[in-house]
């Protein structure tokens, strides 16, 4: 199963650790500071390469779509190509269309919340 961080998580504790490195090179005039200065700049550069990260937007119409399909299904009994399917093999259908579009939809809301 696949898990998501969400995005704003991820960046908020980057951001903590760049400001409790900076506070520690402050404290401290050793060596230390070098990694300090280091450990900011490669927090820095990740933080730069999320804020990069695009994110999608899922297309109504393409959800939509399904419900319309699965009730076109539960309607007429026939396949897209235009196949007269039986009543078994409908409900069949319906049940994987109506499964697929729940896993869908769960993933994207959840991914969207960033949970």
């Amino acid at each position: 199963m696949e898990q998501y961080i969400p995005k704003s998580a991820l960046v908020a504790k980057i951001e903590r650790r760049i400001e409790h490195n900076t506070e520690w090179k402050d404290a401290c005039k050793t060596l230390a500071v070098l990694a300090a200065n280091q450990a900011i700049e490669e927090d820095k550069k990740i933080l730069s390469i999320i804020n990069s990260l695009e994110v999608k937007e899922v297309n109504l119409e393409f959800i939509t779509g399904w419900f319309d399909h699965i009730a076109q299904i539960a309607d007429d009994r026939m396949t897209l190509t235009n196949q007269r399917m039986t009543d078994a093999h409908a409900l069949d259908e319906i049940k994987c269309l109506a499964k697929n579009s729940s896993e869908f939809i769960t993933k994207h809301y959840k991914a969207q919340k960033g949970e």
